[in-house]
């Protein structure tokens, strides 16, 4: 084989290698070319639902929106894996949960984001000195790459089943 045809063959496999390379990157869940994380709820099913109904099931909430992540509490896509959130419906009472499955490194950036919005949220329920209170408890934390914000009466339990 003389020298002009091993450069052939060698940009074709080049090529077929990146193609695949990009193929498999862009077609992988939570890809950094994708762009937003897919949310993969399957590790929080079991913990979101018996919250809910433990805990919350005597408020009226809602899931958490990705753009709202965004939007209200700056957190970027690109932090985590996915996440699972409810917040009330409406603007009567401060008790919310939401827990992130961190990328690897982003865990303490996470945390930082959902500490500066607590400082917001308590400051939200000045008017309503008891709900002001619970969002005072609340508590903020990690436990490897997991990262939680969960303000309710029983927060510290809730923190035991993560």
């Amino acid at each position: 084989m003389n020298k002009k045809s091993l450069i052939i063959v060698l940009t074709v496999i080049a090529v077929l290698v990146i193609s695949a390379l990009v193929y498999f990157l862009m077609n992988t869940e939570n890809s950094f070319l994708v762009g937003e994380p897919k949310l993969k709820l399957e590790d929080f099913v079991e913990f979101k639902d018996d919250v809910y109904t433990s805990y919350f099931s005597d408020i009226e909430m809602m899931d958490i929106h990705p753009t709202v992540l965004e939007d209200i509490y700056m957190i970027d896509s690109r932090v985590y894996i996915s996440y699972v959130g409810k917040i009330p419906r409406g603007n009567k009472d401060s008790s919310m949960y939401i827990v992130f499955k961190a990328i690897k490194g982003k865990e303490n950036e996470l945390k930082q984001k959902l500490e500066d919005y607590l400082q917001i949220h308590i400051g939200r329920w000045k008017h309503m000195p008891e709900q002001q209170k619970l969002a005072e408890e609340a508590r903020i934390g990690k436990k490897g790459d997991i990262v939680y914000l969960i303000i309710g009466k029983d927060a510290k339990k809730i923190v035991g089943l993560l």
